[in-house]
C-alpha cells in the first residue's frame, strides 16, 4: 500500500496512521515498525518519524486494514465454559493457550472468535480504536487462565469499563490469580514475601511484548505503577496475587522481580528485565480485611492444575457490583 501525505494535524507518522489513514490493529502497527515494513520516503521509519504535507509512505505487509474492514470470524468449532450470563453481558472460564480476541482478521482461534459464533453482539466495536476487542471487557494473555467478561450492549461496556477504569481512582472489580511459581536462583530469593507490593512498569524500548519493573518511580520513562497484594499458600511455590492496578504483565513481571516467575512463563523467567537500582522494592502488610478475602478464596481451591497449555496462571476471582465469581480450573 502507498500513500501520499495529506495536509493534516498529525506531527508524527503513527498518528497520521491512526487518525488519518485508520490503519490497525495497533499491535500490528508496532509490530510493522519494528520489523521494517513501513517506509517513509523509501527509508525505514520510525513511530515517531515527523512528516511533511506529499510526504511518501510505504506499506509493505498485508496485515494492517483500514477499520472499515475489521471483522471478527465466528469460530464454532471452539468451546468455552460460561460461569455467569445475563442478556447484556457474559462471564466465561478462558482456557489457556488461547488469544483473548485475534490480533487480525485473520485470526479466528480466540476466545472471542467463539463468542461471536454464539453471541453474535460481542462483535460490536464498542472501544472505536480497537474494533478487533469487540465487547471485551479486560484481556488476559494468552498463556493465562480464567474469569474474562465480555458485554453485548455499549450501556454494558461502558458501565463495566468505568468499574475496571484504575488510572484515576482505585478500580472497582476485585481481581485474584493463582500462580504457581518457580524460584530464580539468582535472586537468592529464600520464600516467596507476603503484603502489598508497589513496582514501576514501563515498556522495553528493545521489546515491545516485554515489561521492564523499577522498585521506585523511573525518571525520563513513562512508567505505570502497579499495585499488588501478594499472598502465599500452603502449597509450595503456589501463591494468590490480588491487583489493583491492571497494568500489562503485572502479575508476571512482578513475581519475577521478587525471583518467583510464574511456570512455564519464558518470557520473564530471568531478571533481565529487573532496571531498578532499589535493593528491594516496597511491601507493606496486608490488612485485615485483605487476608480475610485472599484467605477465604484460597480455602475455596480444592486442587491446583498439574499441566496446562500456558502459564501456571489463572484469574480465580472476580466480584463486582453485586457479583461475586470464582473459576475452577480447567
Amino acid at each position: 500500500m502507498k500513500f501520499l501525505v495529506a495536509a493534516n494535524d498529525c506531527k508524527n507518522l503513527e498518528a497520521y496512521l491512526l487518525q488519518v489513514l485508520k490503519l490497525g490493529p495497533r499491535k500490528e502497527l508496532k509490530i510493522a515498525f519494528l520489523d521494517k515494513k513501513i517506509l517513509l520516503n523509501g527509508k525505514p521509519a520510525r513511530r515517531t518519524s515527523l512528516i511533511q504535507t506529499q510526504d511518501q509512505i510505504e506499506i509493505k505487509t498485508s496485515r494492517l486494514q483500514t477499520k472499515n474492514d475489521f471483522q471478527i470470524i465466528p469460530n464454532p468449532e471452539i468451546n468455552f465454559v460460561i460461569i455467569h450470563e445475563e442478556k447484556d453481558f457474559i462471564v466465561v472460564n478462558k482456557p489457556a493457550g488461547l488469544h483473548s480476541h485475534p490480533q487480525s482478521t485473520q485470526e479466528t482461534d480466540t476466545v472471542l472468535n467463539a463468542l461471536v459464533a454464539q453471541y453474535p453482539n460481542a462483535a460490536k466495536n464498542f472501544r472505536k480504536d480497537r474494533p478487533l476487542e469487540g465487547g471485551l471487557v479486560h484481556r488476559l494473555d494468552q498463556g493465562t487462565s480464567g474469569l474474562l467478561v465480555c458485554a453485548f450492549t455499549q450501556e454494558k461496556f461502558d458501565e463495566l469499563s468505568k468499574l475496571w477504569k484504575t488510572k484515576k481512582e482505585p478500580s472497582k472489580v476485585t481481581k485474584i490469580y493463582w500462580a504457581k511459581v518457580e524460584r530464580m536462583e539468582n535472586l537468592n530469593s529464600k520464600k516467596i514475601p507476603a503484603g502489598k507490593i508497589t513496582l514501576y512498569l514501563a515498556h522495553d524500548s528493545k521489546n515491545s511484548s516485554k515489561m521492564n519493573v523499577y522498585f521506585t518511580k523511573p525518571d525520563k520513562i513513562k512508567s505505570w505503577e502497579a499495585v499488588s497484594l501478594i499472598y502465599p499458600l500452603k502449597a509450595k511455590n503456589e501463591v494468590l496475587i490480588q491487583i489493583e492496578t491492571g497494568v500489562t504483565h503485572q502479575i508476571r513481571a512482578t513475581l519475577s522481580a521478587l525471583g518467583f516467575p510464574v511456570k512455564n512463563d519464558s518470557l520473564y523467567a530471568k531478571a533481565s528485565h529487573l532496571k531498578t537500582k532499589s535493593i528491594a522494592p516496597n511491601i507493606e502488610p496486608l490488612s485485615a480485611l485483605e487476608q480475610k478475602k485472599l484467605a477465604n478464596v484460597a480455602q475455596s481451591i480444592d486442587r491446583s492444575p498439574t499441566e496446562t497449555n500456558g502459564f501456571f496462571l489463572h484469574a480465580i476471582y472476580l466480584s463486582f457490583s453485586s457479583l461475586e465469581l470464582q473459576a475452577p480450573f480447567l
